[in-house]
């Protein structure tokens, strides 16, 4: 069992996908610290000593790969295991971030069993250190129709890993970005801003995988994608539908905050 001592960094520049991660790890029975960045994660690293790093893929300034190139070059990474959490989360992906050094891959939307099952076979001083590299990987959906508006699985871990209260505030939160973040990628369509239009959709991805909203995830990871490759007929004809997708989401995430606020926190 976690002694409440060991200290895990995250590295995510999502917000809420830092709160939720956060909030999964110390009720594990770990200690938390967490940065928006990859920069940040580098900085604090050279000077606080940690246990054991979570870290997102895809970031603004420098991205998990980077940070793992450079760990890896300054010979961090023989002692301070990497798990990459991360919804990019490809047969490609996953095996590029273990060749560059990280121990263990664990896709978003995380599953909570997953997600602890790699902190205790990794954390330093556990018998699961010594075993060997492993990944879990599920195939992803590119069709936001062929995907549920919000995910039942999805749905069910947060209501594991967190009380109404806390799940509540959670979806307040995105509630609050959500149309911000909407706002952005319309702009930037419309100015042919590709990488601003990228990094909204980026954000719009993470936060609705968090909480289950499935469809609104694909599409804007599909926007993403395409902005990425810049095929911008392709991230025009996705960013139609997502007013669509938000709309319906979010009418289904209110229903289901409706449902929470008559339970005891």
């Amino acid at each position: 069992m976690p002694d409440g001592e060991h200290l895990i960094l995250i590295v995510d520049d999502n917000e809420i996908s830092r709160m939720v991660i956060e909030h999964r790890v110390q009720k594990m029975g770990y200690q938390t610290v967490s940065v928006d960045s990859g920069k940040a994660a580098l900085e604090y690293l050279q000077t606080e000593p940690v246990d054991l790093v979570l870290l997102d893929i895809i970031m603004a300034d420098i991205n998990g790969k980077q940070v793992l190139g450079h760990l890896r070059d300054i010979g961090r990474l023989d002692e301070l295991p990497v798990i990459v959490v991360s919804g990019l989360d490809n047969q490609e992906n996953m095996e590029e971030c273990l060749a560059i050094g990280a121990c263990d891959f664990v896709s978003k939307p995380i599953n909570g069993d997953d997600l602890n099952e790699a902190i205790a076979m990794w954390m330093p001083g556990t018998d699961g250190s010594q075993l060997r590299k492993f990944f879990r990987h599920k195939e992803s959906e590119t069709e936001p129709l062929n995907s549920p508006v919000l995910d039942p699985a999805a749905i069910g871990q947060l209501q594991k890993d967190h009380d109404p209260g806390k799940a509540i505030d959670l979806i307040e939160k995105f509630e609050s970005i959500a149309p911000r973040l909407y706002r952005q990628i319309i702009q930037a369509s419309k100015s042919r801003a590709m990488d601003d239009w990228r990094r909204a959709a980026h954000e719009l991805k993470g936060s609705a995988r968090s909480l289950g909203l499935a469809q609104l995830a694909v599409s804007a990871r599909n926007i993403e994608q395409a902005c990425h490759l810049d095929q911008y007929s392709e991230a025009l004809s996705e960013t139609s539908k997502l007013n669509d997708y938000t709309s319906v989401g979010m009418a289904a995430l209110k229903k289901y905050k409706d449902g929470l606020s008559t339970l005891p926190s």
